[in-house]
């Protein structure tokens, strides 16, 4: 397939995963007679996908050797509310290589026995001390992590053999990172992140009287909402914190934090710089000021040199 089809496959797919819509057709205006036989229709502006519609749409590639290729594509059968298994991560770490073994060897022989493994991830993530010599094994259930660490110190089934322990800093990002669904996975999968997450929605409500859950949804709501400042802000704040504190809580603790603007906020509750309410108070009302302001301004860039900007300064003012 050419280029110009796989970016049609590209764009459709994306179209039908995350915005769910259907792009306007820029260029053909009347419609073949044969499709009014199929009822089938050309798109003359965006339009929406239910979430419960059966998708269907086309992709044609052609090519100038005279090679047409035409793909037809049907959105699969799921469950939006199916709720995957967990994943449980097992950190193996020793002083040297002889110590990891004998660490592979005693983890094999405790999960073959039936230990349960959520104890066994805790206390291998909170209680030991990290050596020189690591890498994780992880599973969603007994078998698959017995599976994973026999083959401990061989990526990629596993994290890989690391040596050294460099220093672990937290970067947080700013808006415009966030799309509808895009924590569903962790809180459909993951119930540590889900209760902080629900930690900062209970806050939230007792701000606004308003819940972020709609937001964190994969439907034309959600879409809607990302667009106001009071929801964006206070959705990526939640999403960052949570994130942070179930990661500490499995014992990836940062030496560092990094953030950039509304990133800055969940940097700062993580270095105990505030708490997680007073920040969220601040966000929620930077949200709501964001919004009030939208729309009333502009922005430019001008490359020129600084008498020419001052110049046309005085020009616009005057």
């Amino acid at each position: 397939m050419r280029i110009g089809g796989c970016n049609g496959v590209n764009h459709q797919s994306r179209a039908d995963a995350e915005k769910r819509e259907i792009p306007q057709n820029p260029f053909a205006e009347t419609p073949n007679a044969l499709l009014e036989k199929g009822n089938l229709s050309l798109s003359a502006a965006h339009q929406n996908w239910l979430a419960d519609d059966k998708k269907h749409f086309a992709v044609s590639s052609f090519g100038l050797g005279g090679t047409n290729a035409h793909l037809v594509f049907v959105s699969p059968e799921h469950d939006d509310e199916t709720v995957s298994p967990a994943m449980t991560f097992i950190p193996v770490s020793a002083a040297d290589d002889a110590g990891f073994e004998r660490q592979k060897t005693a983890l094999i022989n405790t999960i073959s026995q039936g230990a349960d493994a959520t104890a066994l991830a805790n206390g291998h993530q909170a209680m030991r001390q990290q050596g020189e010599v690591r890498d994780f094994c992880f599973g969603a259930n007994a078998k698959e992590l017995e599976e994973s660490a026999l083959l401990l110190g061989e990526p990629p089934y596993t994290g890989g053999i690391k040596r050294g322990c460099g220093a672990v800093v937290y970067l947080f990002t700013g808006q415009g990172c966030q799309y509808p669904g895009m924590l569903k996975g962790l809180l459909n999968t993951f119930p540590q992140f889900r209760d902080y997450f629900t930690q900062c929605d209970a806050v939230f409500q007792r701000l606004t009287g308003e819940s972020l859950m709609p937001v964190v949804n994969a439907d034309a709501t959600a879409q809607t909402l990302l667009g106001q400042g009071k929801f964006t802000q206070p959705v990526l704040f939640a999403a960052e914190w949570a994130l942070a504190r179930w990661w500490m809580d499995v014992g990836i603790k940062p030496d560092a934090v990094i953030g950039h603007s509304i990133g800055e906020f969940a940097a700062a509750t993580i270095a105990s710089v505030m708490t997680m309410e007073e920040a969220m108070s601040l966000v929620a009302a930077r949200g709501e000021a964001i919004d009030a302001v939208s729309g009333c301004g502009t922005m430019a860039a001008v490359l020129a040199e600084k008498a020419v900007v001052e110049q046309l300064q005085t020009e616009i003012e005057g």
